[in-house]
């Protein structure tokens, strides 16, 4: 440093001094007090002056004792000063006249000064020059994973659910000295997103203190990092040293070391229904919730059926047994990454995925058992009179037989199916129809539909002379194509148990589950009231029908006299429900056991014409 450098190879003028005291020449200035300083000689390469080189001037006013302005030489000589800054013990050095070699085997600041000290005249006045360098040895005490703590990296990360926010934690711990230095945390492939500022791969955390020691908020020395995996696949953590002066003696910083290296897999586990399940047993139906809300699979109750469901893990070759493990459901015997729920009886059952042991909840699969309930103490009955009625063309007498009005109502199993927070998406209209042949379509509004199937026998009595012609059926205005009373039965139950045969219309019925606010219509063709006794507005939880058959009317003059007619009209009122969307035909379940009832229409021919003969109800299908 030209600190440590007064002379330079030329003559330096000396200081003006103030005026000398002498009484006989008061304004005279002091002896030699303007003379110009001794050259010096001219200086080493490192620009520091030789050892008993020339001072510069330096006049004294009043005097020229000892001045170095009298030309006078003076002795000088250096030496090194070392203090630590950061209380590290002191590193060796070793110094050979002006220079120095510093040890970098310990860490630590520390401020070399540089000492030229001159010694004047016998009077041995001495001056002292200096000049300073503060030297950091940078070493940190955390270079090695023994330094680094990661606590909370588990062996496997299972993916979440989609309705879940659960995030995992990773805590990392930086000892020893952190001051100044950046600590990144890389995942090297990417599968991470970390919450807090939602920048996927590469998050870097600066731990960096200031004078009094007190962490900057929120990022060191200790940190928390909130994460979520996202896709399936190996990870591994690095964490490296990011501290600017290793990055530049390093030039490549993509080739450093990190100072801690652990690896970790990201699983992805599924739960699907197995093969053989859907579309036959039931579907898959999206949550209310939409894709926030968790997965269900519903199917109808059935006496010694099961839903199977099969998990499937990524990557390929994670073995399930030694890092999952089910919760919910029944084991299927052999067959480890299966699980199968009863059929047997309505319920919700949630059947999980874990990481084990005892850890977070992987993959979720809720199986809802559906069924529904016919109440009989709910079914609403009335009865009205026989009477006459005038119809065909021409116009002519017929008998109307008793009627009877029935109201249903059908309570859904389990109940939060309908009323859960986060459960099946079955509410709103139907999207699929019914398979080809399996009854009116325009029955079927809802997904949810209460329909009803119908058989109808004919008994006369022997040597009857009732014919077809003198029947009248209001609903269709004569009887419908392809039933007779000579045909035995005159109508049967369909085939297939989806099919409502006596199912026009959904008037009479209400289908929302989901409300209170639906009537069912009046047996007297009145409007329904809330809170009228005559009017039957089905429960959240419930579905119903209304039913008033029409029997046939018999032409009053009709037979002969004696003669007896009975049609025996049987009726099993029940469930269906469109599950999932798959669009295959089979979306369409019956989710009910049938209600029976039946109305047995009599009539006999008396000598003054037909009349009612005590026509009946009852709730079975006996005596068909």
């Amino acid at each position: 440093s030209a600190a440590l450098n007064p002379g330079n190879g030329r003559d330096a003028p000396g200081r003006p001094e103030a005026p000398g005291n002498s009484p006989q020449y008061p304004n005279s200035p002091g002896n030699s007090g303007n003379a110009p300083g001794q050259t010096g000689t001219a200086g080493r390469p490192d620009n520091l002056p030789p050892d008993g080189g020339a001072a510069p001037g330096q006049g004294e006013g009043g005097t020229a004792v000892d001045s170095p302005g009298s030309g006078v030489g003076a002795a000088r000589s250096f030496h090194w000063e070392v203090e630590s800054l950061s209380n590290d013990p002191v590193p060796t050095f070793n110094s050979t006249a002006k220079k120095t070699q510093i040890s970098r085997a310990l860490p630590g600041t520390f401020r070399f000064t540089g000492v030229l000290e001159d010694t004047f005249g016998p009077s041995s006045r001495r001056e002292e020059h200096r000049a300073s360098v503060e030297v950091r040895i940078y070493k940190p005490e955390w270079k090695s994973s023994s330094n680094v703590i990661v606590e909370g990296l588990r062996e496997i990360y299972c993916i979440a659910p989609a309705s879940e926010d659960t995030p995992h934690y990773l805590y990392l711990e930086l000892k020893g000295r952190a001051a100044g230095h950046r600590f990144e945390a890389q995942w090297t492939m990417g599968r991470i997103t970390w919450r807090r500022n939602a920048r996927p791969t590469i998050v870097g955390f600066t731990f960096e203190q200031d004078g009094s020691g007190i962490p900057i908020p929120g990022l060191g020395p200790n940190v928390t990092l909130p994460f979520d995996p996202r896709t399936p696949g190996r990870e591994t953590l690095a964490v490296f040293d990011d501290d600017k002066e290793a990055i530049d003696l390093l030039r490549d910083p993509e080739k450093r070391d990190p100072v801690l290296r652990r690896a970790t897999t990201v699983a992805q586990v599924r739960i699907q229904p197995a093969q053989g399940n859907r579309g036959i047993n039931g579907d898959i139906v999206p949550s209310n919730l939409g894709a926030a809300g968790e997965e269900h699979y519903v199917s109808p109750r059935a006496a010694g059926g099961f839903v199977t469901l099969e998990a499937t893990v990524e990557p390929a070759g994670l073995a399930f047994e030694s890092n999952f493990v089910w919760d919910g459901g029944d084991p299927v015997q052999g067959q480890p990454m299966q699980r199968q729920v009863s059929r047997a009886a309505a319920a919700h059952v949630p059947v999980s995925v874990r990481e084990q042991p005892g850890g977070d909840r992987c993959a979720l699969m809720n199986v809802w058992i559906v069924w529904c309930g016919f109440d009989p103490n709910q079914q609403h009955h009335d009865t009205f009179a026989p009477d006459t009625a005038q119809a065909g063309n021409p116009l002519q007498t017929y008998v109307r037989p008793a009627t009877h009005c029935y109201r249903f109502i059908a309570q859904i199993a389990p109940a939060e199916i309908i009323t859960g927070a986060d459960r099946p998406a079955l509410d709103g209209q139907s999207t699929q129809r019914l398979p080809q042949n399996e009854g009116n379509a325009a029955g079927v509004e809802h997904r949810w539909d209460v329909s009803r199937r119908r058989r109808i026998r004919v008994v006369a009595s022997a040597n009857h002379g009732f014919t077809d012609a003198d029947l009248n059926w209001p609903q269709f205005g004569d009887l419908p194509t392809g039933m007779s009373i000579a045909t035995d039965p005159m109508e049967d139950y369909p085939a297939t148990p989806l099919h409502g045969n006596d199912d026009a219309g959904a008037n009479d019925e209400d289908n929302d589950p989901y409300s209170a606010n639906h009537a069912l219509p009046n047996c007297d063709d009145t409007p329904p009231v809330a809170g009228d006794p005559g009017s039957v507005f089905p429960a959240v939880g419930e579905v119903g029908s209304f039913d008033r058959p029409s029997s046939p009317w018999v032409r009053q003059a009709a037979g002969n006299a004696g003669d007896t007619i009975v049609f025996r009209t049987h009726f099993q009122e029940f469930v269906r429900l469109q599950i999932g969307d798959t669009a295959n035909g089979n979306n369409w379940y019956v989710v009910s056991d049938p209600f029976l009832w039946k109305v047995e229409t009599r009539f006999i021919r008396r000598d003054h014409g037909v009349e009612d003969n005590q026509s009946s109800t009852a709730l079975d299908n006996d005596n068909f």
